[in-house]
């Protein structure tokens, strides 16, 4: 048998708080006790995210967005995710 985590994935409409719909941004997402490898994919600009708690590169937003609870999100790819 093999074991299975479960990583925790989201939905946000925006990448920075800065922008109108500022509580639904990725930027706005707690990570804080949020394992290495979540997820995140961003309607605003169809970004697939991952989270690296312990990334320490400077922020530099689409590719590189600090997360809430420390370390960055960083952008994966540009693609539609459909069902």
């Amino acid at each position: 048998m093999v074991a299975v985590s479960s990583v925790p994935s989201f939905i946000a409409q925006s990448v920075l708080t800065s922008g109108s719909d500022a509580a639904n941004s990725m930027e706005a997402i707690d990570t804080s006790g949020l394992i290495e490898g979540a997820g995140c994919y961003v309607i605003e600009n169809k970004g697939n995210y991952l989270l690296l708690p312990d990334d320490v590169q400077s922020p530099s937003p689409p590719d590189i967005v600090a997360a809430t609870g420390g370390g960055n999100w960083i952008l994966q790819s540009t693609a539609v995710v459909t069902p």
